[in-house]
Parts: C-alpha cells; sequence; structure tokens
C-alpha cells in the first residue's frame, strides 16, 4: 500500500470451489489492544479523523465498483444468450467512440486499459484473459455496430442469477448488498 500511495485498500482470498473465505484485510488497521481498557479521546479523534478510514471494515461494508471482475459473468451472459460464440472476434483499439445524438461535435470517448493500440482482435477468451474493455463495452452495451448486445437489464438479470446483489451470508456484521434490480445496476453495471 505504502509503495502505490494508496491511503486504504482492501483484499478478500477464497477458495474457488466453495467461496469460503481463507483471508480478509482492510487497511489501513490499527491496534486493536487500543479499545481494550478504554481508549483514549487523543487515540479515538486520530483514528476517526483518519482519511484512510481505519475504523471502517471495507471487506464487509464497503460498496465497490467491481472493475474488470465483472467481465466473466457478462461473457457467461452473452454465450448463454447466443449473443456471441467462442469464434466472435472483435478489434480492441483501445478506443470505442459512442456518437452523441444531442451534439455530434462531442461524442464519447471511453478508452480501454491499453489505450495506445489497443489488444487488436480479441474473442471472448482472450478478451477475459487480457481484460478487453472495448470487447465487452460492445457485447455488454452495443455501443457500436455490433449487431446484438445484452443490455443493462439483461446483464441485470444474469447478475442477480450468480447472486450478485444478495447477502453472502459470512457470519461477519455490517455486510453491505444491493436487494433491488435498481439498485444492483447502480451498483454493478459500469
Amino acid at each position: 500500500m505504502v509503495a502505490s500511495g494508496a491511503k486504504r485498500a482492501t483484499g478478500v482470498a477464497i477458495q474457488p470451489q466453495t467461496g469460503e473465505v481463507l483471508a480478509a484485510v482492510s487497511l489501513p488497521s490499527y491496534d486493536n489492544n487500543l479499545f481494550s481498557v478504554g481508549i483514549s479521546q487523543a487515540d479515538y479523534d486520530r483514528l476517526r479523523d483518519d482519511p484512510g478510514q481505519p475504523l471502517f471494515n471495507k471487506v464487509v461494508s464497503g460498496g465497490f465498483a467491481p472493475g474488470s471482475t465483472i467481465k466473466p459473468f457478462g461473457a457467461a451472459a452473452a454465450l448463454q444468450e447466443g449473443i456471441i460464440s467462442t469464434a466472435t472476434t472483435i478489434n480492441d483499439t483501445g478506443l470505442l467512440v459512442v456518437p452523441n445524438q444531442y451534439d455530434p461535435a462531442k461524442p464519447a470517448l471511453y478508452y480501454g486499459w491499453e489505450r495506445t493500440n489497443g489488444l487488436g482482435p480479441v474473442n471472448v477468451l482472450s478478451a477475459i484473459a487480457r481484460s478487453s474493455d472495448i470487447f465487452f463495452y460492445e457485447v455488454m452495451g452495443g455501443f457500436t455496430d455490433f449487431l446484438k448486445y445484452l443490455g443493462i437489464d439483461k446483464l441485470a438479470e444474469y447478475y442477480q442469477k450468480f447472486g450478485l446483489g444478495e447477502r453472502s451470508g459470512i457470519d461477519i456484521p455490517g455486510e453491505i448488498w444491493k436487494s433491488s434490480h435498481t439498485g444492483m445496476e447502480k451498483a454493478i453495471i459500469w
């Protein structure tokens, strides 16, 4: 965390076959012993006012955008719905230009993580392996001439089928979750 310059971080390691939580960390941490004998006002104020929020358990109570971890769910949905096959190829140029119907001179620009040249031709397998934003923008959102796409309602349906937006059942208090279709869209979909 120090090397990156980040003020806070969170991480969870799970057993992929069972979902068992093997380790979880929320940073910055603090010395729990401060509370064992009664914390001083000065120590509590320091923890409370820390911009890294050490008293906030980011693992169970933090609501974060999923980033590229959501891509396999969209891939599974697109394959199941017949939107794509494993042979479907899209050219990831590193940039997706979406026309602005209200002001054609100001299109929306969406960049992939490889902004200079893009990743080139990718299918669903290489798009996941290389984390192609452009592939998933097109397949999930239909922002270009790609003929079929999932769209927000179908994505939300599949996210729910995978259990996203539901309580995990972890036995730690304070778990954040979204129970409604609309809330899940705001929390999960780009």
